[in-house]
């Protein structure tokens, strides 16, 4: 599962520039009261099930502005332990969420024989690999397993942490 969320509702400390503070937690505090309560029932909802994790996406101010690509998106994640790696910044485009989304958190993705090798969805490792992007390198059309025939066959993989990731452009 994944779901946006917001900066400015960290549990660890300030995730958002200083001057945003006073727009972020007094003039949104219903908003992001809201979203947090989403995060929480999410958090349970997936745990108690069996989905395969979640992870939440938390953008800086999203704007309709152009895309610099997924390499230029810094990212901080947090997890129920504490805050792993950060990352503040003011916004970040649309397109580059959703691009980041697809390129980060795709279940599965072979290795082209001119590709380095897949690294696991986000929701299902506790660290958080930093984005990387090799213009030169052609892209590999994005290819899905076929189904598992019986249950017996599909790997049982460990409980995911779950994560909340900061994603924003420095401006």
């Amino acid at each position: 599962v994944v779901a946006i969320s917001s900066t400015g509702i960290s549990d660890f400390g300030r995730d958002i520039p200083l001057a945003m503070v006073p727009l972020y937690h007094w003039l949104l505090a219903v908003p992001h009261a809201d979203k947090k309560a989403m995060e929480v029932a999410l958090s349970e909802g997936v745990m108690s099930a069996s989905l395969g994790g979640f992870v939440v996406i938390r953008p800086s101010f999203l704007t309709d502005g152009a895309v610099k690509g997924v390499a230029d998106v810094k990212v901080g994640v947090e997890s129920p332990n504490g805050v792993e790696s950060l990352a503040v910044g003011y916004t970040i485009s649309r397109g580059d969420i959703g691009n980041w989304i697809f390129e980060e958190n795709t279940a599965y993705n072979p290795p082209s024989p001119s590709s380095s090798p897949p690294h696991p969805p986000a929701s299902q490792s506790e660290h958080y690999s930093a984005p990387s992007h090799n213009p030169a390198a052609p892209a590999a059309p994005a290819q899905r397993p076929a189904p598992a025939d019986t249950a017996a066959e599909t790997p049982q993989l460990p409980p995911p942490a779950p994560a909340a990731k900061a994603c924003t452009h420095y401006r």
